[in-house]
């Protein structure tokens, strides 16, 4: 019995003594700038040594432990660091729905953040959040993308009409995404289409789209045994939009839009990431 408590010491000793200097390792990890006075370590969801995950978004919502300083979108204390080892790399980021300290509009003490997961990424890299509760600089991105109302008609014979008024997504010179607020295609009213613009269009026009996606509810019902000709669907008027959030690295809009009737109602939010590579997608 003796020596078999003396090996069960020696195996709790061995075990101690792997585990207390990984957590001393985390807690002790190398400072970025010792100008700021607080950091929290952001847990990424995702396996970072895939190739798939590279300029992936991340979009979390951040709760400080401390008051951090933070004016608006821009004017803020709170930067991102990719950290792999020694090696320290400042992201780009962006904050939105800032929640402010009661009676103080200077620190908040929570956020969204957004940031992509970079080139460099191998699945043993840190993240973390650096703040402070006193003023920085503002970072000063470059505005990754950008999104405005546009709108086009076209009627190429009398009595047939192709028109939209409809928020463009833009990033650099290239169109990305077009989202119908309400519209006219043929005889019939349209309101929460995308469309995934060809690249090289300068204009969205009726037949820019590369893959259009109709979002619209469609609700039908029988009449003496038989379905209707005529049902009602929520894309046939629009009854509020908004731009959400218009950041450097995401952008938001918001689409309500109902029957003409207003007995059935579709409500869209529609978020674009900055995306370096080819692959362009939209979150709905």
């Amino acid at each position: 019995m003796s020596k078999r408590l003396i090996g069960y010491i020696i195996l709790a000793n061995l075990l101690l003594s792997a585990i207390i200097p990984i957590n001393l390792l985390a807690d002790e990890a190398p400072w970025w700038d010792d100008n700021w006075s607080y950091r929290q370590e952001i847990v990424i969801p995702i396996n970072t040594s895939l190739d798939n995950t590279k300029y992936q978004p991340i979009d979390i919502t951040v709760n400080f432990s401390d008051p951090c300083w933070a004016i608006s979108e821009n004017k803020h204390s709170i930067r991102v660091i990719f950290q792999d080892e020694n090696r320290f790399i400042k992201l780009e980021s962006q904050i939105y729905d800032l929640h402010h300290l009661d009676n103080d509009n200077e620190h908040i003490d929570s956020c969204n953040l957004v940031f992509l997961i970079p080139e460099e990424a191998n699945g043993e890299e840190k993240y973390f959040i650096y703040y402070d509760d006193e003023s920085k600089s503002s970072p000063n991105y470059e505005k990754r993308i950008d999104i405005s109302e546009t709108s086009y008609h076209y009627s190429p014979i009398p009595g047939i009409t192709f028109e939209s008024d409809l928020y463009k997504i833009t990033q650099g010179d290239q169109i990305v995404y077009g989202i119908a607020k309400e519209g006219k295609t043929l005889d019939r009213e349209i309101s929460q289409q995308v469309s995934l613009i060809k690249k090289g269009e300068t204009e969205i026009k009726a037949n820019s789209g590369e893959h259009v996606a109709n979002l619209n509810f469609v609700y039908f019902w029988k009449e003496n045994g038989k379905w209707v000709s005529n049902p009602i669907e929520t894309s046939e008027k629009m009854t509020k939009s908004d731009i959400l959030v218009d950041g450097n690295l995401m952008v938001k809009v918001g689409i309500v839009s109902q029957s003409e009737n207003g007995e059935i109602q579709s409500t869209i939010i529609y978020k674009y990431y900055y995306c370096p590579t080819e692959d362009k997608r939209i979150y709905l």
